[in-house]
């Protein structure tokens, strides 16, 4: 009697167990399903708080420099004179007042080496603006920062002109890559 009683609590215990895998399983999955991979980064901020966001550039197209005559790639690339990015900003609360947005970069690369990131040019604006260049003190949209709905902001990454071929053979084709930074203030 005590050896089917043992027998029979293991068993238990083995089919509860497996009920919790099961159950486990079917849960992560829900999670995961519902996050589903959208076109438009969204950034959410608090006020006061600052989010870093790793940027690399897609390869799916050649940044070259304004005025360079396009030519058509092997690889099938498309040689382009700029390369916009979008963030959807958001606060994560809605404020009292309307808050500041500004966006700062930092960390700019080509091929991971900083030597020659001064070629490269990063600016942004809303829909509604015309893009103004981000420089180290960052850029500030006044009052744009109303209630909890996200303010697209466009990112536009431009290549200068290298001034020697040394520079050139150094960024041609390179992986371009920086952080984006963005705080809300009053």
């Amino acid at each position: 009697m005590k050896k089917e009683k043992k027998r029979f609590f293991r068993l238990a215990i083995i089919v509860a167990l497996f009920c919790a895998l099961i159950a486990m399983t079917a849960s992560t999955f829900a999670y995961w399903d519902t996050l589903t991979k959208t076109d438009t980064p969204i950034v959410e901020i608090g006020e006061g708080t600052e989010v870093l966001v790793n940027v690399t550039l897609p390869n799916d197209r050649k940044l070259i420099p304004e005025g360079a005559i396009k030519k058509n790639n092997a690889d099938g690339k498309e040689d382009v004179y700029y390369i916009d990015l979008v963030y959807n900003v958001n606060l994560s609360h809605t404020p009292a007042n309307a808050l500041d947005l500004v966006v700062k970069t930092t960390n700019v690369k080509i091929d991971g080496d900083d030597t020659n990131a001064s070629l490269v040019v990063i600016s942004c604006k809303t829909s509604t603006d015309d893009y103004e260049a981000i420089w180290v003190g960052g850029y500030t949209y006044d009052d744009i920062l109303v209630d909890d709905e996200a303010v697209p902001i466009v990112i536009r990454v431009e290549l200068l002109e290298p001034i020697d071929e040394t520079q050139y053979l150094a960024v041609a084709n390179k992986q371009i890559t920086f952080d984006l930074i963005f705080s809300a203030s009053q």
